[in-house]
């Protein structure tokens, strides 16, 4: 049987700066290069599982109604084996992060910027996951939403699942 795994976050859309070395403060200094791609810890972690292709993900975000969310609901669920459980909120643009990359050291610097985007609320993920009973696994990511997430994961354990929680 293929295993079935839920994830419970963010994504986000993180645009990335490629400089030779990170630049000085109040210094201006041209990219190499600019990347736009699918980010976030929800995200990135469906992407890799998603080149597993040994198992399918559920992956519950909060999306917004602008492009990228539709970019990025459609390219994550063109691999066949991630689903987005999407709560969708009209007029909400997706967080982002912009980084800068240093060839130099390898180093990155993220700046994020949520914006008018919440955070998913326990009502929110359980309206979007109809039944729990079908995952083998359950990974539920926060940043600074901790006590949804605590109640989101006694949730789960009410319904005598188990559940991995990660910080």
């Amino acid at each position: 049987m293929t295993p079935k795994i839920l994830i419970v976050g963010n994504i986000c859309k993180d645009i990335i700066y490629s400089t030779d070395s990170y630049p000085a403060e109040d210094r201006k200094v041209k990219a190499l290069s600019k990347e736009t791609r699918i980010g976030g810890n929800a995200g990135n972690i469906a992407q890799v599982l998603a080149q597993l292709k040994d198992c399918y993900v559920d992956c519950c975000v909060k999306l917004g109604s602008c492009e990228f969310s539709k970019y990025t609901k459609s390219s994550l669920e063109s691999t066949a084996t991630v689903r987005l459980l999407a709560v969708v909120e009209q007029d909400m643009d997706i967080p982002e992060s912009v980084v800068l990359h240093s060839n130099e050291t390898g180093s990155r610097t993220c700046l994020h910027f949520r914006g008018n985007c919440n955070d998913l609320n326990c009502e929110e993920v359980f309206s979007a996951v109809s039944d729990l009973s079908k995952y083998q696994w359950i990974h539920l990511e926060h940043r600074r939403n901790g006590l949804e997430v605590l109640k989101i994961a006694k949730e789960i354990k009410r319904l005598r699942l188990c559940v991995d929680t990660t910080a």
